[in-house]
């Protein structure tokens, strides 16, 4: 069994100045529920603990919803200030016992595909407060290789409805598609699952900005022409790209809806 040093540090700069110290052999640790997961195999020899560091209450302040990383996953779904779609995304993940221990910062740190929670921040235009002090949107976060400290997350009160859904063969089967779609004044259809974390459909977008009552076929069509999920055990190219334009489809069609 490899040995592992363990840290509780008392304040954010200590936090920083360990992981510093340890580099890439150095990990942050809130719920373990990545870290400690066999298929993750990972190597960190130095386990800094955030729980005297990071926040996880939820506030209101100054037109943002700040809610702090450690925050559960079960916390998320039953706190009525976070936005419905957090809530779902954190539903999504069926075991309560995972729920109860996962953070919500551990979830966009690890930058997983099967992620519900990401398409929705992004679809949510969220930010990340670092522990420098810094702020960086969830999306430039997916996409980069940082391993910074996460503090909160930063959400705009007067976001649109965002609808999120999650399709896999089972409830705790690995998703084809985990994907969230906001028709707000900046369309936003993202994707996960089968795609890597984060993904954008641009072109999607784009026409749904100039045509927003764009029809169900031609949307399905653009979809098709913009998805290229990978053939993998999950199923076929084709499978996954016509799911994928049948869900986005459904979805957008809720956005219409508002909800409702």
């Amino acid at each position: 069994m490899q040995n592992r040093e363990y840290y509780i540090p008392d304040d954010i700069e200590e936090a920083l100045s360990l992981k510093a110290e340890g580099g890439g052999e150095a990990a942050f640790l809130s719920g373990g529920t990545h870290i400690n997961w066999a298929p993750v195999k990972t190597n960190y020899t130095t386990l800094i603990d955030l729980k005297k560091v990071v926040p996880s209450t939820v506030e209101s302040t100054r037109g943002w919803i700040r809610i702090g990383a450690r925050i559960t996953l079960q916390e998320l779904a039953d706190n009525p200030r976070v936005p419905e779609a957090l809530r779902e995304g954190a539903l999504f993940v069926v075991s309560r016992q995972v729920r109860n221990v996962a953070t919500l910062g551990g979830n966009i740190a690890a930058r997983r595909t099967d992620s519900n929670l990401i398409p929705a921040l992004i679809a949510l235009k969220a930010l990340i407060q670092l522990g420098k002090g810094d702020e960086i949107s969830v999306e430039e976060w997916v996409g980069s290789r940082r391993e910074d400290l996460i503090l909160q997350i930063l959400i705009p009160e007067k976001g649109g409805y965002v609808h999120t859904r999650r399709v896999s063969r089972s409830a705790n089967a690995y998703p084809v598609i985990c994907a969230a779609v906001s028709l707000d004044r900046e369309p936003r259809i993202v994707l996960g699952g089968s795609y890597p974390a984060g993904t954008r459909l641009s072109r999607v977008e784009e026409a749904l900005k100039s045509q927003p009552d764009l029809a169900r076929d031609d949307l399905e069509a653009l979809v098709r022409s913009e998805a290229d999920p990978p053939e993998d055990i999950q199923g076929s190219r084709e499978f996954k790209t016509y799911l994928t334009a049948v869900t986005v489809a459904d979805m957008v069609e809720q956005c219409r809806k508002g909800g409702a």
